[in-house]
């Protein structure tokens, strides 16, 4: 069975925070052919598409002073969009390959390593944003395949017949003391090491532990990603109610970052929503729903072989 993709993405400064430090990112991405000039039956300025088309929501959520945090989280989404570009082999090719995740990861860990490399090199050039960095948490969308890229403490979860699962794992100091027995799971919330992350972009090299999974979608699932400041003020039985009760994702986007700003919302709040309706009727793949294709003034093109639709990138 096909799908249709209705996503939508949106952010917050919170109440407490004078700039907004988080980035997001809708795209669809696909492989592509821009006819200038032929003796074929081809007009001029056709474009012609590749059967495979995938889709890569990312948020990326800044740290450090003074414009650290917000450059190190628009550095690592651009640096990634470029990649997936220009760089990084087609995954659905890979994907054709076999059932093993590893060429996948690879890839995308590769990716990754670019942007953390940029993060780095912009940190040495600019003495005040040494200690800048970022969480990075994308899905690349190949129907039925979610591959998540994951470091830091930003979430994904996956809302399927009524339950919510988070599908990353926080890399910060407190939950490694739950997954090693040192701290119950309510302690760990509390915990002065709640926000203390040991692997995000930024951080050391060697420090640096990307989480790469592989997830198959079914019609009719919904696909969260968020920065902390919505998973840390609104608990994941609000989140599971309010995805369950809104029936499109700028609606889903809307409630949540609300429901974050009416619990205090001492941080940026961004959110990403992508939910998977059902389109039998659909020729094949996902097709995009009205969200995720933006008109032409909000459309940024990066010049490559392969061609990334940027939709809803944050202000």
């Amino acid at each position: 069975m096909h799908a249709q993709l209705d996503c939508h993405g949106l952010t917050d400064v919170g109440l407490k925070r004078k700039e907004n430090q988080d980035q997001f990112l809708i795209a669809a991405l696909s492989k592509s052919l821009r006819v200038h000039q032929s003796s074929l039956t081809i007009s001029d300025e056709d474009l012609l598409h590749s059967g495979s088309r995938g889709h890569v929501l990312i948020v990326a959520d800044g740290m450090g002073g003074h414009a650290g945090g917000r450059r190190a989280s628009q550095l690592a989404v651009e640096t990634m969009a470029r990649s997936l570009l220009d760089g990084t082999p087609w995954l659905a090719d890979l994907a054709a390959e076999g059932n093993s995740i590893e060429p996948q990861k690879q890839t995308l860990i590769q990716a990754l390593d670019h942007c953390q490399a940029t993060i780095e090199q912009a940190g040495l050039a600019v003495p005040a944003d040494a200690e800048m960095g970022t969480t990075f948490t994308m899905a690349y969308l190949l129907w039925p395949q979610c591959y998540l890229l994951h470091v830091g403490d930003s979430r994904a979860y996956l809302c399927r017949t009524g339950a919510l699962k988070q599908l990353t794992h926080d890399q910060t100091v407190a939950a490694r003391l739950r997954e090693a027995g040192q701290l119950s799971a309510e302690s760990a919330k509390h915990s002065i090491f709640a926000h203390s992350l040991w692997s995000y972009l930024g951080v050391d090299a060697s420090s640096l532990k990307p989480q790469v999974t592989r997830v198959e979608l079914q019609v009719g699932d919904v696909l969260l990603l968020c920065s902390d400041g919505l998973s840390n003020v609104v608990p994941d039985e609000e989140i599971l109610d309010h995805l369950l009760r809104a029936g499109e994702s700028k609606v889903a986007c809307e409630v949540l970052i609300q429901s974050a700003i009416d619990q205090g919302a001492p941080d940026n709040v961004t959110a990403i929503v992508a939910r998977f309706c059902d389109a039998p009727n659909t020729p094949g793949g996902v097709t995009t729903a009205h969200a995720a294709v933006p008109d032409p003034e909000e459309t940024q093109e990066f010049p490559a072989q392969k061609q990334a639709v940027v939709a809803q990138p944050a202000p």
